[in-house]
This record gives structure tokens, sequence and C-alpha cells, in this order.
């Protein structure tokens, strides 16, 4: 229920109904969205438009392969040497700078003496 305040009786009254719509008050005429097909602006040798089209092998199975296996590994670690890498540098460099911060809050905290 919809609520109203009027100003000149600083009161809240409700608000008028409105009528509901009902199916038969609609126009018989309706139309179905019309259907865009998305070309992506791909020409095929043939002059004709054609969709993405994409010369790739489907990796899906070898992916579910990888990750499924039951090897006790986290799952940012499953393809390898390299993500294990990539991971180490990442929590170094974190290290590293948790060190730096924590160092520059010192210096500033604790500025040096004059002499």
């Amino acid at each position: 229920m919809d609520h109203n305040y009027s100003e000149t009786s600083q009161k809240i009254k409700a608000a008028e109904s409105l009528k509901p719509s009902h199916p038969q008050s609609v126009k018989s005429g309706f139309k179905e969205p019309k259907i865009i097909k998305y070309t992506g602006g791909v020409s095929l040798a043939s002059g004709e438009r054609g969709g993405l089209v994409f010369q790739r092998l489907n990796n899906v199975s070898t992916f579910q392969k990888i990750f499924q296996a039951s090897n006790a590994l986290p799952v940012h670690l499953k393809k390898g040497r390299n993500d294990e890498l990539i991971y180490k540098g990442l929590m170094t460099a974190s290290v590293v700078s948790l060190v730096v911060a924590a160092f520059s809050i010192y210096k500033l905290a604790m500025p040096s003496r004059p002499k």
C-alpha cells in the first residue's frame, strides 16, 4: 500500500489505489522480440557473413583430468612447476613487502635523535 505525505495537513494518508491492469485491456497484437545474431564483423573467404569462428582445440577434458586428479594439491598449484614458482615468488614478495612496511612504520614512529 502506498502512502503520500500532505504538507498542508502534515499527515500521512493512504494514496489513491491504482487500477490493476487486466490482460483483456492489453492489445492483442503482441509481437515476439526480434532475434539478433551477432556476427562479430567476421567475413568468411567466400564473402558471406558468419559468426565468430575459432579453429582451436577443445581443452576441457584435459583440464578436467588435471584439476580433478586427487593428488592432495590445492587447485592453484595443480598445473605444475610454473604455478609453484609463481606462488612461491608472490609469497616471498608479500613477506618482503610486509618487512619493508614494518620497518617504515618503525622509522616513522621512532625518528632519529638530533646530536
